[in-house]
This record gives C-alpha cells, structure tokens and sequence, in this order.
C-alpha cells in the first residue's frame, strides 16, 4: 500500500516503467476495473473540455477510442497533454491522472488490426460477451472512422478513501 500526505493523497509517477511509490492494489483494482473515465482535452482557444469516454487501463497507460473527426481527436492532435478522472463515489476513492497522448490509426478498410486489438478490452468491460462486443464493433466502425487515443499516464493522483473510524 502506498504512503499518504497528512489529507490521504498520494502522488505516483512513472519512471523507466515503473511507478513510484508503487500502486496500491485498490487504486490499480479502480483503474481496471472503471467503465467510464472523464477525459480533459485542451480546446483551440486554450478552454479545457471534458468528455466522459469509455476506456481500459493496462497498468501503465489508458486506452480511450473515439471518431477521427470528433472535437477530442483534433485537441489531442493540437495538444497531446491530457489529465483524466475517475471517480468511485460509493467507496469515496478517486484519481486523476496526466500523461501525453498518441494517436494510434489504421487505414480505413475491413481490417484494422491496431485500432481492433486496443478496443476489445474496452467493449469486454460493456458487452456480455465477445460476439456481442465484435458485432457492436463492426457496427460502429464500419466506414473506419475510428482512431485510439493511447495515454502514457506520468503522473496518477489518488486519493484512497477517509479512514475508517
């Protein structure tokens, strides 16, 4: 379990890999198993916009996909610098996180390996199963217009919870 400041927040960053402290399961436990996050982009004229997204986290970076053209895309492409929070507001823990964004695309077309493999872990997370997850994909996705965001989270900010008692 990580060590808190005096008001129970603690600041991990990310070096070669590895955070510092190191997670705390509870906070790792959140991150994996979290359905929706609020992503901060930065706007053209310098205003934050929020957009709560669909997402995965696989230890050391966040998995969001959303349209080429959507006003995300393009923020992220102007400013890759993003922060995100999740909120667990019935066991009252929360996270934020920053980091620099990658835009991972294929060509359009019936085959898009990439942008296939970071979205399924997403739709297990909303889909009861994987056909029902591939078929929603297909759907979805079918003039490809769809492109992953990828996170290289730097720097989570958790706050576990108030103390028992």
């Amino acid at each position: 379990m990580s060590e808190s400041a005096a008001d129970g927040i603690v600041i991990h960053r990310r070096a070669a890999g590895a955070w510092a402290p190191p997670l705390d399961p509870a906070l790792d436990t959140l991150l994996g198993a979290g359905r929706n996050v609020v992503l901060a982009t930065t706007g053209a004229s310098g205003i934050p916009q929020l957009s709560p997204v669909w997402f995965h986290w696989d230890g050391g970076r966040i998995v969001i996909v959303v349209r080429r053209d959507s006003v995300k895309a393009r923020n992220v492409a102007r400013e890759p610098r993003v922060a995100l929070c999740l909120d667990d507001e019935p066991g009252g823990h929360y996270a934020t996180l920053t980091g620099r964004t990658a835009v991972v695309d294929d060509p359009p077309g019936p085959e898009r390996p990439a942008i296939h493999a970071l979205v399924m872990p997403i739709l297990a997370k909303h889909f009861p199963g994987p056909a029902e997850a591939e078929a929603y994909w297909r759907e979805v996705d079918g003039a490809g217009d769809f492109v992953a965001l990828v996170v290289e989270v730097e720097r989570i900010l958790w706050f576990g919870g108030l103390p028992e008692g």
